[in-house]
């Protein structure tokens, strides 16, 4: 029941941060901090990329960017955690937020490539690679904060 009730939390996060704080939503992405939280409370690994699919879908229907580029990250980064969840313990928060971490790297340059890719005008330039190790910095501690307090409600 405790996901159930994180879900609409986290999207309302993310829409607030959308909405008033666009530069500290470079930093920090709630929903994919919810694919990750779902995706290692999910009973099975093999529908895991719908559930980012689904997520990323969601994404893209309020976010201002190129349509297909959250769902496609969202699906990556599930699939990813599907097929290395049997290798991670996923019961220590510090192995949580470093994985969290990790993760925000290729879903930071799926993210980029694919806005390259649809808009010949996007320059990924020198920005987003002080804004990506922030990111991945920032995405692990709350993950090793927040995952916790979630397995606890």
């Amino acid at each position: 029941m405790a996901i159930l009730t994180a879900i609409p939390l986290f999207l309302a996060a993310d829409l607030l941060l959308v909405a008033l704080f666009p530069g500290l939503r470079l930093l920090v992405d709630p929903l994919f901090l919810l694919v990750i939280a779902l995706s290692l409370r999910a009973r099975s690994a093999r529908s895991l990329w719908l559930l980012g699919f689904g997520l990323g879908l969601l994404k893209d229907l309020y976010a201002g960017t190129a349509f297909g580029c959250w769902t496609f990250t969202f699906t990556a980064a599930a699939w990813m955690i599907g097929a290395t969840r049997r290798m991670v313990e996923w019961e220590d928060p510090a192995l949580v937020g470093l994985w969290a971490a990790i993760l925000t790297l290729p879903v930071g340059l799926f993210h980029g490539f694919w806005l390259a890719t649809a808009d010949p005008f996007v320059r990924w330039g020198d920005g987003q690679w002080v804004f990506l190790p922030a990111a991945m910095a920032v995405q692990g501690l709350l993950a090793a904060w927040i995952f916790p307090r979630l397995r606890r409600v």
